[in-house]
């Protein structure tokens, strides 16, 4: 039987035959390629998380966008090994947590509320979008995109209140994060699909996401703001 390893779990939604192209295995781990491709998440978010920052805003924050890529591949390579309902959760509140980040951040860079601030709000909005994906899991890729969207279009408009950044680095995370999404697209709806392969669609975006997200924070840390341009930082 397949899963029997998690067969007294509640399934994913994707459960019996809609959990990407990779095959099913039984056992511990139930798709192997798509579970390992998350070790690029870990490995990159401990580097950024006890990386040197030159002393702008990011420097405050960087443990926390380092750690939210970690949870991002423990929760995804869980949600991949077991195809349970319980991964599925983990899986989508690791993408959450990092993408109201960088919401969070970027509205707080434009109004204002310290790191107090910084910490309800990203706290609050959490919390909600947990207790959408478990009334409503139908929605979480939808909710996700839209938060992509209010990503891009914060960083765009804060863009005149910033002395100096470097946006070829936001360049680089929406173009490696739209390579991905065909990606994926071409992986779920099986039309490029080698089910037993070890490289697999889902996986590249995996791999991907780590890269985008990299790039993110270079742009984040290349930030020069008015009071730190008068301070010499």
């Amino acid at each position: 039987m397949i899963l029997n390893y998690w067969n007294d779990w509640q399934p994913a939604t994707c459960r019996p035959d809609h959990c990407f192209c990779e095959a099913v295995r039984d056992g511990i781990v139930a798709q192997p390629a798509n579970t390992w491709s998350n070790l690029g998440f870990v490995v990159i978010g401990l580097l950024i998380a006890h990386s040197r920052v030159p002393g702008n805003a990011m420097a405050r924050y960087r443990r926390l966008f380092g750690y939210s890529m970690v949870v991002i591949g423990l929760g995804s390579a869980f949600y991949h090994a077991s195809l349970t309902f319980a991964g599925q959760l983990m899986d989508v509140s690791g993408m959450y947590i990092l993408i109201t980040f960088a919401l969070v951040y970027s509205l707080n860079r434009l109004y204002g509320g310290g790191v107090a601030g910084f910490v309800f709000h990203y706290v609050a909005l959490n919390v909600l979008l947990f207790a959408l994906q478990f009334w409503l899991p139908g929605t979480r890729r939808y909710v996700f995109f839209l938060l992509v969207i209010g990503v891009l279009g914060a960083e765009i408009y804060r863009r005149r209140k910033v002395v100096s950044i470097e946006s070829k680095w936001l360049l680089y995370a929406t173009a490696t994060m739209a390579i991905g999404f065909a990606i994926w697209v071409l992986d779920i709806t099986k039309t490029v699909c080698a089910p037993r392969s070890w490289i697999q669609g889902h996986a590249i975006w995996h791999l991907l996401g780590a890269v985008a997200a990299f790039f993110l924070y270079r742009y984040y840390r290349s930030e020069v703001n008015a009071a730190a341009s008068r301070s010499g930082l």
